[in-house]
C-alpha cells in the first residue's frame, strides 16, 4: 500500500511540475509576419538583405496552409506544410514587377528545418546533390 501511495504522489508531483508557465513566451510561426534580414549560403557566407525604398522582404505562414510573401516589390503566394520542425514549401508564384530586389522567395521551395529562438526564425535547407546548405533568417514584425 505504501508503494502504491508513493507512486500516486509521484505522479501528482510530476504532473504539477510539468504545468509550469514561467517559460518565456515564443512567437508562433503561423500567422506572424516574418521579415527577412539575412540569407546565408555555406560556401559564400552571409548575404545581408537591405531593402530599397518601398521594398520589403517578408513571409507569412497562414493558418490554412498557404503562405503570403513579398520579395522587394513583388507579391508572392504558395503553400506549405509542417510536421514537427520540418517545413515543406511548394508552388511559389510571384508577380513580376520590375524592381531591383533579390529573388529569394522563388528559390525557397523545398524542405527545410525551422527553429524560433528569441523571436528569430531560422529556416535551413540541408544540402543534397542539387542544393547547397543555406539558411534564411527572419525577425518577427
Amino acid at each position: 500500500m505504501k508503494k502504491h501511495m508513493l507512486f500516486v504522489l509521484s505522479l501528482i508531483f510530476f504532473s504539477l511540475s510539468c504545468d509550469d508557465d514561467s517559460s518565456p513566451a515564443t512567437i508562433d510561426l503561423i500567422g506572424t509576419q516574418w521579415n527577412l534580414y539575412q540569407h546565408t549560403i555555406i560556401d559564400t557566407g552571409p548575404i545581408n538583405i537591405v531593402p530599397e525604398t518601398d521594398e520589403d522582404y517578408w513571409i507569412i505562414f497562414n493558418t490554412d496552409g498557404t503562405l503570403s510573401a513579398q520579395d522587394a516589390c513583388n507579391l508572392c503566394d504558395g503553400s506549405y506544410s509542417i510536421i514537427a520542425d520540418t517545413l515543406n514549401v511548394v508552388g511559389i508564384g510571384c508577380t513580376e514587377a520590375a524592381c531591383t530586389g533579390s529573388n529569394w522567395i522563388g528559390a525557397i521551395s523545398g524542405v527545410y528545418t525551422t527553429s524560433i529562438t528569441n523571436d528569430i526564425l531560422v529556416v535551413t535547407r540541408y544540402p543534397d546533390f542539387l542544393m547547397e546548405l543555406e539558411s534564411y533568417y527572419f525577425v518577427a514584425d
